[in-house]
C-alpha cells in the first residue's frame, strides 16, 4: 500500500480544501479547486505532489485536456529524480525551478559534518529534555494542534497551509508517518511528524511548545529526526525548503535548515493549460494576460 504523500488517506485528510482528483497512469493526487462559481482548475497537494511514474503524466494531462478542468498546477517532490524518470518539459506550458530543499544524506557522516556550534546547541537541548519516536501518534493530536497554532500566528498562514485540527489528527494515521517527540520534565516541548516513501523520508510538520525556544527544542528534534530515520533504515531526510522566497537571506527558518543539510534537491513549478480559450478569457477578465504568477487568472 502507497505511504505519506501517496497514499489516499493523505489526501483525504485535506478534503476539506477541495475535491480530491487521482490521476489513474501517474497516480498523483490533485484537489479541484473552484474559480468563479462555474469553472474550475486542478492544483497539487500541500506541500508537493507526488507521483507513482512521472513519465506517465504525458497521459494523463492529454486526458485532463479532453475534461473540464481550465488548468492544473503542481510543484514536484524533491525526491522525484531518486524514484523515477523526470517529468519531460515538454508536457508543461511552464515549468522552472521552485524552492530547494534541504537534504539529510544518511550515508554520509553527517554527525561529524555538522559544525562545532550546531554540535554544541544540540547537546545542549538533548541534556534538557528526551527525544525520541512514540508509538500512538494519535494520542498527541489536541496537544499538537494546540502547538501548531503558535506555527500559524507565527508566519502569518492561512489557507491548506494552516491545516485545521481535523486534518492534522488525520495525518498523524497517515501509513508510514513517524512522529518523533520531545519532552522535558514538564511534558512535551515539541514533535516533528515525518513521512516515510521507501528509503526516502520527508519532514512534514513541526511542532513546537511556547518554552521550545528556550530549551533548543527545534535541534533535539532535528537530530531526534535523523537518528530514527537511520533506525527505519532510510537513506535520505528531506527537511524542506524555506518560509519565505527562494533563497531570502532573511529567512531565518532557510537558515537553520541549511546547518543540518549536507545536499540539496530540486523542486520544480509546473503548470500545464487544459483549457486554452477559456484560460485566455479568465484571464482578459482579471487583467493579468501578461501575468508570470501561474495560473495567472489567480493573481487578483
Amino acid at each position: 500500500m502507497p505511504n505519506g504523500y501517496l497514499s489516499p488517506e493523505y489526501a483525504q485528510s485535506l478534503a476539506e480544501f477541495g475535491e480530491i482528483v487521482r490521476l489513474p497512469r501517474s497516480g498523483i493526487r490533485l484537489l479541484r479547486r473552484d474559480i468563479d462559481g462555474v469553472h474550475h482548475d486542478l492544483c497539487g497537494l500541500y506541500p508537493y505532489a507526488m507521483a507513482r511514474d512521472w513519465a506517465a503524466i504525458a497521459e494523463d494531462i492529454a486526458e485532463l485536456r479532453e475534461g473540464d478542468a481550465v488548468s492544473l498546477v503542481l510543484v514536484t517532490d524533491p525526491f522525484a529524480a531518486e524514484r523515477c524518470d523526470w517529468p519531460t518539459i515538454a508536457v508543461w506550458d511552464m515549468c522552472r525551478p521552485f524552492k530547494p530543499h534541504q537534504v539529510v544524506d544518511l550515508g554520509r557522516d553527517w554527525r561529524g559534518e555538522r559544525k562545532k556550534k550546531l554540535r554544541y546547541l544540540t547537546r545542549r537541548a538533548l541534556a534538557a529534555q528526551r527525544v525520541g519516536p512514540v508509538e500512538n501518534p494519535g494520542d498527541y493530536a489536541t496537544l499538537l494542534w494546540k502547538f501548531y497554532r503558535r506555527t500559524i500566528d507565527r508566519f502569518g498562514l492561512t489557507g491548506i497551509q494552516a491545516m485545521s485540527e481535523a486534518a492534522i489528527a488525520d495525518q498523524l494515521a497517515v501509513p508510514g508517518a513517524a512522529l518523533i517527540v520531545a519532552h522535558d520534565e514538564e511534558g512535551p516541548t515539541g514533535a516533528m511528524l515525518c513521512f516515510d516513501h521507501g528509503h526516502t523520508s520527508n519532514s512534514h510538520l513541526l511542532f513546537l511548545s511556547d518554552r521550545a525556544e528556550r530549551l533548543g527544542t527545534s535541534y533535539a528534534l532535528y537530530y531526534g529526526c535523523l537518528e530514527a530515520a537511520e533506525d527505519r533504515h532510510c537513506r535520505l531526510v528531506n527537511f524542506g525548503s524555506g518560509a519565505g522566497a527562494v533563497d531570502d537571506p532573511g529567512d531565518g527558518l532557510l537558515r537553520f535548515k541549511r546547518r543540518w543539510a549536507n545536499r540539496e534537491a530540486a523542486t520544480w513549478l509546473c503548470g500545464a493549460i487544459l483549457d486554452r480559450n477559456r484560460y485566455t478569457e479568465l484571464c482578459r477578465e482579471a487583467g493579468t494576460a501578461n501575468d508570470d504568477y501561474f495560473p495567472a487568472y489567480r493573481n487578483t
